[in-house]
């Protein structure tokens, strides 16, 4: 079965020579080319596209933007953003609305890549689910984080350290610049995890425009306080995480411990009131995971990792999102960073005994003990401590 695909571009000549191009994937895509908003809006009420790649400067008569329009009435359909310039008001305007974003030219090859990664990222939700997560725009920024964000960038000289010191706090704030410095419309040579690194990517100034943007809407309502408390949570996690590790990416393992709650937010966001009661039902880590499967048809850590592959986050933030509660099997000297994630939480949690005591072997027993000797969490979680760690 092929899968649909709407192609939006105001440009004839452009959409001309993309039709000749993909003509040859016709065996794994339908396409649906369209001039104008007016012709791709009288396309999606005769039919459902699993992807829409729209060049975001096409207008829209109606108002707003087609990629709005395919958030608020499409929302199962995967939006692509595909553009030749990106000016800092366009790149964060469509940051809120597009899932990936894609720079022209793009290789035939490279854009059905781009497509294919979008449509894989399933997380194991429900279908339903699913669909309703895609119309999510990543969490926004907490006040008080906007506001130190402007206070350092209108410094006459800010500092990329001190800013991403300051980010790293908000799940929302570094979601949306790690997703921006990695599209490919800011073409960076390899995957960017480290919040500092994206920073000096993507320049001060389209930094500014999202910092910007995202005071715009940066009151969460009922969100704010599951936002702060997935952020402290996951300093804390990045912090012991981060003294674990032995061997394997350190900056991913951060970046990938601060959001590996947000899959929390995305429930929380599909059903508010029911996923509140399921939370405050729930006596443990394992009870809630398991309760999360059953109406949702995947855990937030599947979840986590759907929506940040989704985004076009490093696929390997979105590997330890999606499996931090997958069994914990390290048993050697060597510590992995999945490996380190899963014994931060397990001591954070004060679940370290029992999983030793699990072990029904001595000798793995005494394995499992030497390890939790590593990762005792200390007395006190100092907040300024963690997010040293996380960005170092």
């Amino acid at each position: 079965m092929t899968i649909p695909v709407l192609v939006v571009d105001g440009d004839r000549e452009v959409l001309a020579g993309m039709r000749r191009a993909l003509y040859r994937f016709r065996d794994r895509f339908e396409w649906t080319f369209a001039g104008s908003a007016e012709e791709a809006r009288a396309a999606l009420e005769h039919r459902d596209f699993a992807v829409a790649v729209i060049d975001p400067s096409v207008p829209d008569v109606h108002g707003g933007s087609l990629l709005d329009h395919l958030r608020v009435h499409h929302s199962a359909t995967v939006r692509v953003a595909f553009s030749a310039t990106c000016d800092a008001g366009r790149c964060v305007d469509a940051l809120a609305l597009a899932h990936r974003f894609v720079s022209k030219p793009c290789a035939p090859d490279q854009l059905v890549a781009h497509l294919a990664e979008s449509l894989e990222a399933t997380g194991g939700c429900l279908p339903r689910v699913a669909a309703t997560l895609r119309a999510m725009a990543e969490p926004r920024a907490l006040p008080g984080v906007h506001r130190r964000l402007l206070d350092e960038l209108r410094r006459p000289e800010p500092s990329l350290r001190a800013l991403a010191d300051i980010v790293v706090a908000d799940v929302g704030v570094t979601t949306r610049l790690l997703k921006l410095a990695n599209s490919a419309w800011f073409a960076a040579p390899r995957p960017i995890s480290r919040l500092d690194r994206a920073m000096a990517h993507l320049g001060l100034e389209t930094v500014r425009a999202a910092v910007l943007l995202l005071g715009v809407s940066s009151m969460l309502g009922d969100d704010a306080q599951l936002a702060v408390g997935i952020a402290e949570h996951g300093l804390e996690v990045g912090a012991l995480a981060s003294n674990l590790v032995t061997t394997g990416p350190a900056p991913a393992l951060r970046t990938a411990a601060l959001l590996h709650d947000i899959g929390r937010l995305g429930f929380a966001g599909v059903a508010p009131t029911e996923y509140q009661a399921m939370v405050d039902g729930c006596t443990d880590e394992a009870s809630l995971v398991a309760a999360e499967t059953a109406r949702f048809g995947g855990d937030h850590a599947q979840c986590g990792g759907f929506l940040l592959g989704l985004w076009g986050l490093p696929q390997e933030v979105v590997d330890l999102v999606s499996r931090h509660h997958d069994p914990l099997t390290v048993t050697g000297p060597h510590v992995g960073p999945l490996e380190a994630l899963q014994l931060a939480e397990l001591a954070l949690a004060g679940r370290l005994a029992a999983w030793v005591d699990a072990a029904g072997d001595p000798e793995v027993r005494s394995r499992r003990a030497a390890l939790a000797a590593r990762t005792q969490p200390p007395e006190e979680r100092p907040i300024e401590a963690a997010r040293h760690a996380i960005l170092h």
